[in-house]
């Protein structure tokens, strides 16, 4: 049986510029890691999980040095600052990154 020591306790930071999104996630077992990613490369998206009282950003993409693209999360909770970080995120990824216009009337 595996008996991996688990955080009792984890906090996490999260910044963003006009290019990139940053966060920093510290327990007090797994220790600190700090990760960044170029708005230009992802994609994000509110994430509420279905079993557990759990929300956030779900990220997509290129993510610190990765060769392939990932998704995972970065748990926030349900606060109204942490939502409006998120929407603040996903318009400014929209800024640098604007939708393909393909397949609309020219």
């Amino acid at each position: 049986m595996l008996k991996a020591k688990l955080d009792t306790t984890i906090h996490t930071g999260m910044l963003f510029t006009s290019q990139w999104l940053i966060w920093v996630r510290s327990g007090d077992q797994s220790g600190t890691l700090l990760t960044a990613a170029n708005l230009k490369e992802i994609q994000v998206k509110p994430y509420k999980s279905k079993l557990m009282k759990d929300t956030g950003l779900e990220i997509s993409g290129y993510v610190g040095d990765s060769k392939n693209r990932v998704r995972g999360y970065v748990g926030m909770g349900s606060e109204l600052s942490a939502q409006k970080f998120c929407e603040e995120v996903k318009k400014t990824i929209i800024k640098v990154k604007p939708p393909s216009k393909k397949g609309l009337p020219k």
